[in-house]
C-alpha cells in the first residue's frame, strides 16, 4: 500500500478507500507489466479491468508516466525489503556475510519478480522521466544498503580498501550525492563508488539471467553466480580466504 496510508495514525475513511483503489490499479497495471510488457501499460484497459469509466482512473494517477512512476518506487521498496531481510536473516554476521546475503537477495528478488526487476534496471520505458526522488524511500534502501555493508566492512577491517579494484575517481555526480547524503553513517565517496561498481556488475550478471540469456552460457546459474560474487568482494578488498567459506 502506498506509503502515505502508513503514517501517522487512523486514515479516514475516504482517504482509505482512496488508497486501496490506487493499490488495486497498481495491482492491475503489474499484471499487465508481466503479462503483456511496459509497452502495453494503458490507463484504459486498467480502468476496463477496474470496471469505471477511463477518465476515472485520472482521480488516483494523472497519467500514464505518474502510474509508471508509481510502479518503480514500489518495485524498489519491494527489492530493498527483500535485501533487508537477506541481511536480518544472516543476524550479526560480519561484513562478508552480509554483502553475500545482500547480493543474493538481490538476485532472488530479480528472478521472482522479473517484470519488476526490468521496469527499474532494464531499458528505459519511452517517454518516461522520473526524478530519483520521486521513487520514494524504495531507491535509498536499495542503494544505500551497499554503501553502508561496504564502509563497515572497511571500517571493521573486514575488507582493505587500498587493495580494492575499481574506480580511482570517487567524482560524485547528483544522483549519487542524492543517496550519500542519506546513507547512515556516512559512506566516503571513493568507498561508495567502488561498492556502487560491484553492484552494476552483480545487477548485470542478474540481468543476464531474469532475461533468459544466463542460462544459455552457463551449466550451472548458481553457481556462477556465486563466483561472481566471491571474485567481486575480493576486488572489493575481501580476504580471500574469508570470501572462500562463503557459500
Amino acid at each position: 500500500m502506498d506509503t502515505a496510508s502508513v503514517e501517522s495514525g487512523p486514515v479516514p475513511r475516504r482517504a482509505r478507500l482512496h488508497l486501496q483503489t490506487r493499490d488495486e490499479i497498481k495491482t492491475l497495471a503489474r499484471e499487465q507489466l508481466y503479462t503483456e510488457g511496459i509497452g502495453a501499460l494503458s490507463l484504459r484497459a486498467v480502468a476496463r479491468g477496474m470496471g469505471m469509466a477511463s477518465s476515472a482512473v485520472y482521480r488516483y494517477f494523472g497519467s500514464r508516466e505518474d502510474l509508471i512512476t508509481a510502479l518503480c518506487a514500489d518495485a524498489y521498496n519491494s527489492m530493498g525489503e527483500a535485501m533487508e531481510a537477506a541481511v536480518a536473516g544472516v543476524g550479526r554476521a560480519g561484513p562478508a556475510r552480509r554483502w553475500w546475503a545482500m547480493s543474493h537477495g538481490m538476485r532472488i528478488w530479480a528472478l521472482e519478480r522479473t517484470s519488476e526487476f526490468g521496469l527499474i534496471w532494464g531499458a528505459p520505458v519511452p517517454g518516461h522521466r522520473a526524478d530519483v526522488s520521486d521513487t520514494g524511500p524504495g531507491s535509498v534502501r536499495v542503494m544505500t544498503l551497499p554503501l553502508r555493508i561496504y564502509a563497515d566492512a572497511v571500517a571493521d577491517g573486514a575488507a582493505d580498501a587500498d587493495r580494492a579494484v575499481g574506480p580511482a575517481d570517487p567524482a560524485v555526480g547528483p544522483m549519487l550525492r542524492y543517496f550519500l547524503d542519506r546513507t547512515d553513517p556516512p559512506c566516503p565517496p571513493r568507498l561508495a563508488s567502488l561498492a556502487l561498481n560491484q553492484m552494476a556488475c552483480s545487477l548485470g550478471v542478474i540481468a543476464l539471467e531474469a532475461f533468459g540469456a544466463l542460462p544459455t552460457l552457463v551449466v550451472d546459474p548458481d553457481a556462477f553466480y556465486g563466483a561472481h560474487v566471491r571474485a567481486g568482494m575480493v576486488g572489493l578488498g575481501f580476504a580471500r580466504t574469508s570470501v572462500a567459506r562463503l557459500s
